[in-house]
């Protein structure tokens, strides 16, 4: 009787465990299988890990700037699989962040969902990010792959919290086994 018992309360545990394991795969955030497909329809070639070539943002509004974003000074890393993205950039030579305020150590990061919209277009909604504000906002961009090279174009839309407006491009290489994502810091201000 002992043995029995024994055996059911292992299978009960066994099938709980296999429930935990899986159901991260059945529900992502409240989403149903078919809406996780859904997000997922067209990501095959965004699939996988980009690297950062550069960033340009023009700011037209409320006056004319360009900021450029090379290899030289900032490293980053896109990472996308099965509607779910994943970036981070950081400044070679940053500073430490327990020393300076959030915008000054050269360092963007967020994840979230992404999904393939029709005429090469792609909205991305952040779940994680160091914004509380752009928190689930959507973001529109065009895409164009080049071979092994993504372009990225997004719009710059005015909002509550930034009146800016313009264009921001962002050129990702698909990563090489050997990338070598490297930052150095520089040292207490």
């Amino acid at each position: 009787m002992y043995q029995s018992n024994f055996f059911l309360v292992l299978r009960g545990v066994s099938v709980i465990c296999l429930m935990i394991a899986i159901s991260p795969f059945a529900i992502v955030n409240g989403e149903s299988d078919a809406k996780q497909v859904e997000l997922v329809k067209g990501s095959e070639r965004f699939s996988g890990a980009w690297e950062l070539i550069e960033i340009k943002v023009t700011i037209k509004t409320p006056s004319t700037r360009e900021y450029k974003f090379s290899q030289a000074e900032w490293k980053g890393l896109w990472l996308f699989e099965g509607g779910r993205f994943s970036k981070t950039f950081m400044k070679i030579n940053r500073k430490n962040p327990d020393l300076c305020a959030d915008r000054e150590f050269g360092f963007v990061s967020s994840a979230g969902t992404f999904k393939i919209l029709e005429d090469n277009r792609v909205i991305f909604r952040n779940s994680l990010t160091l914004s509380p504000l752009d928190e689930d906002r959507p973001q529109t961009a065009k895409f164009v792959f080049d071979g092994d090279h993504l372009t990225l174009l997004f719009d710059v839309r005015a909002s509550v919290e930034n009146l800016r407006e313009g264009t921001e491009q962002i050129v990702l290489r698909r990563a090489t086994s050997d990338l070598s994502i490297t930052a150095s810091y520089s040292g207490p201000e």
